[in-house]
């Protein structure tokens, strides 16, 4: 579930319900991937080609990204492994996608926004 602190208090996002995944909404396998493909596309650009994307200089981030390999699909361009059996992780390559492209549904849904204060008591 994606809970989120805020002031002391918790507030949940995830779809909740029979049936819904409390992470993505309901999506269809299809959508997901369609949308994993372009926040991966997303990200290999901002890497590559703008250099706008910021990162902690973690060692460990910096070997997954470089164990990932681009792999083409329906949707265009994603990530993975080199082989099914290969022992080289992508996991944190794979997480900072999907961390960001979390980032940006959450944004573009709104629902991060809080109720703006006045200062005016009555």
């Amino acid at each position: 579930m994606c809970v989120v602190p805020v002031l002391g208090e918790f507030r949940s996002w995830a779809a909740q319900g029979p049936g819904l995944d409390g992470v993505w909404g309901g999506l269809s396998g299809r959508e997901r991937n369609r949308l994993f493909t372009e926040a991966a596309e997303r990200c290999a650009a901002d890497v590559d080609d703008e250099g706008t994307l910021t990162w902690d200089g973690h060692p460990m981030l910096r070997v997954h990204v470089h164990n990932a390999r681009r792999r083409p699909n329906l949707w265009g361009t994603t990530l993975g492994k080199q082989s099914r059996g290969s022992s080289r992780l992508v996991d944190l390559a794979v997480a900072m996608v999907g961390a960001r492209l979390g980032r940006r549904l959450v944004l573009n849904a709104g629902k991060g926004e809080t109720k703006r204060r006045t200062g005016v008591v009555w």
